[in-house]
């Protein structure tokens, strides 16, 4: 039996957050964190998704993100987390799913919710290799 895809509103707020299987680390180091941000900014322009918030720590990625279409954000998430899977399990010479489940998202209608959603995760501890990659971000 299929999965019921994911509720998502034109233009309104989503909060999504992708983890690692077991909570394992999903960036080992510079060059993995260089490819999310790469792949992450490629994507959410080709289906025209607006970053508002975004973190990426050791061990999940949170992001507060908005289209005009539904369904671009979830192909967006899908496609680059497809293809940053295969480029670390080659690079660190692993196989298997990199992700724990399907991505978590909270809809964000009224604005009160996406302010208190939004400190949660531009202030989520950064490690220092991180803060210098900032110029990078998407």
């Amino acid at each position: 039996m299929s999965r019921q895809p994911h509720l998502e509103l034109p233009g309104v707020p989503t909060h999504v957050v992708q983890r690692g299987v077991d909570r394992c680390a999903i960036v080992l180091d510079d060059e993995d964190r260089h490819h999310s941000f790469l792949l992450l900014r490629v994507d959410y322009e080709r289906f025209a998704v607006r970053v508002h918030a975004f973190v990426l720590m050791d061990n999940h990625v949170q992001l507060l993100v908005s289209a005009d279409k539904a369904g671009a954000v979830s192909s967006a998430m899908r496609l680059s987390g497809q293809s940053y899977v295969q480029a670390f399990n080659v690079r660190h010479r692993r196989s298997g799913t990199l992700w724990q489940g399907r991505l978590a998202d909270h809809h964000c209608i009224q604005k009160p919710s996406c302010k208190r959603r939004t400190p949660g995760i531009t202030a989520s501890k950064l490690t220092a290799s991180e803060i210098s990659m900032k110029r990078d971000l998407p």
